[in-house]
């Protein structure tokens, strides 16, 4: 991801990503989000969504909550907290859902694709090789999936036009 994107997703949300710079012993963090600009919404919706419920929390249950890992993975995307409980984990299922269906390059419908033993999910214009299907419906159309909605906000430049004023 763009470091544009990465420091804005750190700066909108310093609870969930306050090991963002944090050692690599304790963190993957570190390594910063790593995955394509496509997948940001996505990203920026669930930090939301997170962020909303560790500050909902009593201080002392705020400590370990944070991600410790934000990434790619067999074409999907892969979130990773250092402590999490049921409401987090249907907000990260769900944003792991969605990115089987959402290019991971330009952030336009997609579906996974398989090139070369990799996979990744594309648009037809970033695609590669060859369609499978998908990992949590089967089907390579994704019909049922498409009902899964990025949340509340509508693009990646409305939300950065939002935090440069």
């Amino acid at each position: 991801m763009d470091k544009e994107l990465d420091d804005l997703l750190v700066k909108k949300f310093p609870n969930l990503y306050r090991d963002r710079y944090g050692n690599m012993r304790s963190t993957c963090m570190m390594w910063g989000f790593t995955c394509g600009n496509g997948w940001f919404l996505i990203i920026y919706n669930l930090s939301e969504k997170l962020e909303k419920i560790i500050m909902s929390l009593p201080i002392e249950q705020r400590v370990d909550l944070k991600a410790s890992q934000c990434k790619e993975k067999y074409g999907q995307l892969r979130f990773y907290m250092s402590m999490s409980h049921p409401e987090m984990d249907k907000a990260i299922s769900e944003a792991e859902k969605l990115s089987a269906i959402v290019c991971e390059d330009c952030g336009a419908p997609g579906k996974m694709r398989k090139e070369s033993g990799w996979y990744y999910t594309s648009c037809d214009l970033h695609a590669k090789e060859t369609t499978i299907p998908c990992q949590h419906c089967g089907v390579i159309h994704h019909d049922e999936c498409a009902n899964l909605n990025f949340g509340d906000n509508e693009s990646t430049e409305d939300i950065i036009g939002e935090n440069n004023e």
